[in-house]
């Protein structure tokens, strides 16, 4: 993930995030669009790296239902997603 799709806050394993669909770049989402999203917990981060100036890649490894990992898959492979933080349990 590039550091623009990535919340502020580093993530840690056990953050509960949400990875959602992001419009591409010319598409404007309607108001009765609702974005794709998928509810995961982190698994583990490591950092990529910088190969195009833009700052590294962060690689996240999550845990997701099964019935929703084919779609996570196809999302991730888009590159058209961000990642929100939606709890913290320390």
């Amino acid at each position: 993930m590039m550091p623009a799709m990535m919340p502020g806050t580093k993530l840690m394993a056990g953050d509960r995030v949400r990875i959602v669909a992001t419009a591409a770049p010319a598409g404007v989402p309607s108001a009765a669009d609702a974005p794709i999203s998928i509810a995961a917990v982190v698994v583990s981060t490591s950092t990529g790296t910088d190969t195009t100036g833009q700052g590294a890649q962060t690689i996240i490894t999550l845990d997701v239902p099964s019935g929703d990992a084919a779609q996570l898959a196809a999302l991730a492979g888009s590159g058209k997603v961000a990642v929100v933080l939606d709890s913290r349990d320390r």
